[in-house]
Protein backbone atom coordinates (compact mmCIF):
# COMPACT_ATOMS: atom_id res chain seq x y z
CA UNK A 1 0.00 0.00 0.00
CA UNK A 2 2.86 2.38 0.80
CA UNK A 3 4.39 1.89 -2.67
CA UNK A 4 0.97 2.55 -4.26
CA UNK A 5 0.69 5.85 -2.36
CA UNK A 6 4.19 6.88 -3.47
CA UNK A 7 3.33 6.09 -7.10
CA UNK A 8 0.10 8.08 -6.89
CA UNK A 9 1.97 10.97 -5.28
CA UNK A 10 4.58 10.90 -8.05
CA UNK A 11 1.89 10.76 -10.72
CA UNK A 12 -0.12 13.63 -9.31
CA UNK A 13 3.05 15.73 -9.08
CA UNK A 14 3.60 15.53 -12.83
CA UNK A 15 2.56 18.73 -14.58
CA UNK A 16 1.01 18.92 -18.01
CA UNK A 17 2.55 20.94 -20.83
CA UNK A 18 -0.82 22.07 -22.09
CA UNK A 19 -3.69 21.17 -19.80
CA UNK A 20 -6.06 20.33 -22.65
CA UNK A 21 -3.77 17.75 -24.30
CA UNK A 22 -1.25 16.28 -21.86
CA UNK A 23 -2.60 13.20 -20.15
CA UNK A 24 -1.72 10.87 -17.34
CA UNK A 25 -3.09 7.38 -17.37
CA UNK A 26 -2.61 4.69 -14.73
CA UNK A 27 -4.97 5.93 -12.09
CA UNK A 28 -4.21 9.66 -11.68
CA UNK A 29 -5.40 12.88 -13.26
CA UNK A 30 -3.01 15.41 -14.80
CA UNK A 31 -2.27 18.64 -12.99
CA UNK A 32 -4.02 21.67 -14.45
CA UNK A 33 -1.03 23.91 -13.79
CA UNK A 34 -0.32 26.99 -15.78
CA UNK A 35 2.94 25.65 -17.20
CA UNK A 36 4.14 27.65 -20.17
CA UNK A 37 3.56 26.18 -23.58
CA UNK A 38 6.62 24.99 -25.47
CA UNK A 39 7.95 27.11 -28.30
CA UNK A 40 6.67 26.61 -31.84
CA UNK A 41 8.55 24.00 -33.87
CA UNK A 42 10.94 24.99 -36.61
CA UNK A 43 9.98 24.43 -40.24
CA UNK A 44 12.54 21.69 -40.73
CA UNK A 45 13.07 19.01 -38.09
CA UNK A 46 16.54 18.49 -36.63
CA UNK A 47 18.26 15.34 -37.81
CA UNK A 48 17.90 12.28 -35.60
CA UNK A 49 21.36 10.94 -34.71
CA UNK A 50 20.08 7.35 -35.03
CA UNK A 51 17.93 8.05 -38.08
CA UNK A 52 15.03 5.60 -38.35
CA UNK A 53 16.96 2.78 -36.67
CA UNK A 54 14.63 1.82 -33.82
CA UNK A 55 17.05 -0.93 -32.78
CA UNK A 56 19.31 1.88 -31.49
CA UNK A 57 16.73 2.37 -28.70
CA UNK A 58 17.09 -1.17 -27.33
CA UNK A 59 19.61 0.01 -24.69
CA UNK A 60 17.40 2.94 -23.66
CA UNK A 61 19.41 5.67 -25.38
CA UNK A 62 18.55 6.95 -28.85
CA UNK A 63 17.32 9.83 -30.97
CA UNK A 64 15.13 8.53 -33.78
CA UNK A 65 12.67 9.62 -36.45
CA UNK A 66 9.33 7.80 -36.28
CA UNK A 67 6.09 7.71 -38.23
CA UNK A 68 3.31 6.14 -36.11
CA UNK A 69 2.13 3.63 -35.37
CA UNK A 70 5.46 2.07 -34.46
CA UNK A 71 6.76 -0.07 -31.58
CA UNK A 72 10.07 0.70 -29.88
CA UNK A 73 11.65 -2.33 -28.19
CA UNK A 74 13.89 -2.18 -25.10
CA UNK A 75 16.19 -4.61 -23.31
CA UNK A 76 13.90 -4.50 -20.26
CA UNK A 77 16.47 -2.93 -17.93
CA UNK A 78 14.04 -0.15 -16.96
CA UNK A 79 11.07 -2.49 -16.61
CA UNK A 80 9.45 -1.85 -19.98
CA UNK A 81 10.09 -4.15 -22.90
CA UNK A 82 8.34 -1.96 -25.49
CA UNK A 83 6.20 1.09 -26.05
CA UNK A 84 4.08 2.19 -28.97
CA UNK A 85 4.26 5.58 -30.62
CA UNK A 86 0.54 5.46 -31.31
CA UNK A 87 -0.29 8.69 -33.14
CA UNK A 88 0.58 12.28 -33.91
CA UNK A 89 -2.24 14.76 -33.40
CA UNK A 90 -1.12 18.22 -34.53
CA UNK A 91 2.00 18.90 -32.45
CA UNK A 92 1.21 16.19 -29.86
CA UNK A 93 2.65 12.68 -29.87
CA UNK A 94 0.66 9.89 -28.20
CA UNK A 95 2.33 6.89 -26.54
CA UNK A 96 0.97 3.67 -25.05
CA UNK A 97 2.36 0.49 -23.53
CA UNK A 98 0.98 -2.81 -22.36
CA UNK A 99 3.05 -5.40 -20.57
CA UNK A 100 1.86 -8.20 -18.37
CA UNK A 101 -0.91 -6.77 -16.22
CA UNK A 102 0.21 -3.16 -16.64
CA UNK A 103 -0.75 -0.67 -19.30
CA UNK A 104 -0.76 3.07 -19.68
CA UNK A 105 0.00 5.97 -21.91
CA UNK A 106 0.59 9.67 -22.19
CA UNK A 107 0.63 12.47 -24.73
CA UNK A 108 2.78 15.59 -24.98
CA UNK A 109 3.62 18.36 -27.45
CA UNK A 110 6.95 19.33 -28.97
CA UNK A 111 9.49 20.39 -26.35
CA UNK A 112 7.91 18.34 -23.57
CA UNK A 113 8.62 14.88 -22.21
CA UNK A 114 6.63 11.72 -21.61
CA UNK A 115 7.58 9.26 -18.87
CA UNK A 116 6.20 5.73 -18.94
CA UNK A 117 6.84 2.83 -16.61
CA UNK A 118 5.09 -0.15 -15.08
CA UNK A 119 4.20 2.03 -12.07
CA UNK A 120 2.71 4.96 -13.96
CA UNK A 121 3.24 7.59 -16.58
CA UNK A 122 2.60 11.14 -17.58
CA UNK A 123 3.89 14.18 -19.40
CA UNK A 124 5.73 17.29 -18.25
CA UNK A 125 7.55 20.31 -19.66
CA UNK A 126 9.63 21.51 -16.71
CA UNK A 127 12.86 19.56 -16.07
CA UNK A 128 12.26 19.61 -12.30
CA UNK A 129 9.03 17.70 -12.80
CA UNK A 130 10.69 14.43 -13.85
CA UNK A 131 9.12 11.41 -12.12
CA UNK A 132 11.03 9.23 -9.71
CA UNK A 133 10.22 5.73 -10.93
CA UNK A 134 11.75 3.12 -13.18
CA UNK A 135 10.78 3.51 -16.81
CA UNK A 136 11.45 5.31 -20.06
CA UNK A 137 11.50 9.04 -20.79
CA UNK A 138 10.81 10.41 -24.29
CA UNK A 139 11.55 14.00 -25.33
CA UNK A 140 9.46 15.18 -28.28
CA UNK A 141 12.16 17.02 -30.23
CA UNK A 142 10.06 17.94 -33.26
CA UNK A 143 6.94 17.07 -35.22
CA UNK A 144 6.45 17.66 -38.90
CA UNK A 145 3.31 16.27 -40.47
CA UNK A 146 2.99 12.62 -39.42
CA UNK A 147 6.68 12.26 -38.44
CA UNK A 148 8.34 12.99 -35.10
CA UNK A 149 11.93 13.11 -33.85
CA UNK A 150 12.20 11.61 -30.36
CA UNK A 151 15.01 11.27 -27.84
CA UNK A 152 14.53 8.20 -25.66
CA UNK A 153 16.35 7.46 -22.38
CA UNK A 154 15.88 5.33 -19.30
CA UNK A 155 14.75 7.10 -16.12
Amino acid sequence: MKRYAVVLLALTALTACTPSRATVEAGAAPSASGSPSPSAPSSSPPPASDGESLSACRDGSCTVTVTPPVDILFDGEAGLRSLTVAAIDGQNVDFTFSQGGSSGGASAPVGCRVALGLNGGGSYCESGDAPDFEGVEILIVSVQGDTAVLTVSYL
